[in-house]
Formats: structure tokens, C-alpha cells, sequence
């Protein structure tokens, strides 16, 4: 958006999550915007029941990696253990960006997916060698 800027001043209303992103609303006042922000929800951390623990153990192909909320949350949860072994299951990441958070985290073998089509990249990962 480098040749946008505001004839005359105008007043702009973001809708969002609690703790959303503000760079729009940034650049828009940057650039003469008055900005309101209306927060519609807060993403909430759910307890984790006994069947989510027992999940852990079980045979996993894949884990996919729908948003860096997921990502970030689900290891924070884990022991060790879990952790570990979650390091060598291969994940499937929507962006590029969640992708960068995983590698960070420790995790092996990432892929992302392509063009957004989650289902595409599940079926180009499912025609892998050993997958």
C-alpha cells in the first residue's frame, strides 16, 4: 500500500479478536485514519481432558498445524516425553510463517501447505514414500 494515502481524513472501524493483529490500523492512521477497534472475541485456552492425554500415545502419521495458536499451545502442554516425540511426527502447516514457529520449537519434518489447499498438500503427503 505505498501510493495509499488519504485525500481527507476519514474514520475507519477494525473488527477483531482480543489481541488480534493492529497493523492495518497502524498504517491506516499512519496515514491520516481515525481508527475505532470493536473487539468481537477472546480465543481461550480449553483444559485438556484424560481422552486428550491418551491421544498422545497413540500411532500418528501426521500432525497438522492449523494455526500458530495451535502450534504454540499444544506444546506448551506437553512433558517431555510427548514433547520429544512430537519433535519427530512430521506436521503439516498452513503458512509458511507457522511453518517458521515449528522449526523453532524443535519440530523435524515440516511441510506447508500449498496455495491454501490443505487438501491437496494431504494427498501429495498421503502419495509420499513411508507416509
Amino acid at each position: 500500500m505505498p501510493d495509499f494515502q488519504l485525500k481527507q481524513p476519514k474514520t475507519m472501524t477494525t473488527c477483531r479478536g482480543k489481541n488480534g493483529r493492529t497493523l492495518l490500523d497502524e498504517i491506516l492512521k499512519e496515514r491520516g485514519a481515525h481508527v475505532n477497534e470493536i473487539i468481537l472475541y477472546e480465543r481461550v485456552m480449553p483444559l485438556w481432558t484424560q481422552k486428550d492425554y491418551d491421544l498422545l500415545d497413540t500411532k500418528i502419521d501426521l500432525a497438522l498445524g492449523l494455526s500458530l495458536e495451535s502450534l504454540t499451545y499444544f506444546f506448551s502442554h506437553l512433558q517431555l516425553q510427548h514433547a520429544k516425540r512430537f519433535f519427530n511426527v512430521p506436521w503439516l502447516v498452513m503458512s509458511h510463517r507457522i511453518a517458521e514457529e515449528a522449526k523453532k520449537l524443535g519440530i523435524k519434518t515440516i511441510y506447508t501447505v500449498s496455495d491454501g489447499n490443505v487438501f491437496e498438500s494431504l494427498i501429495r503427503f498421503c502419495s509420499l514414500p513411508n507416509s
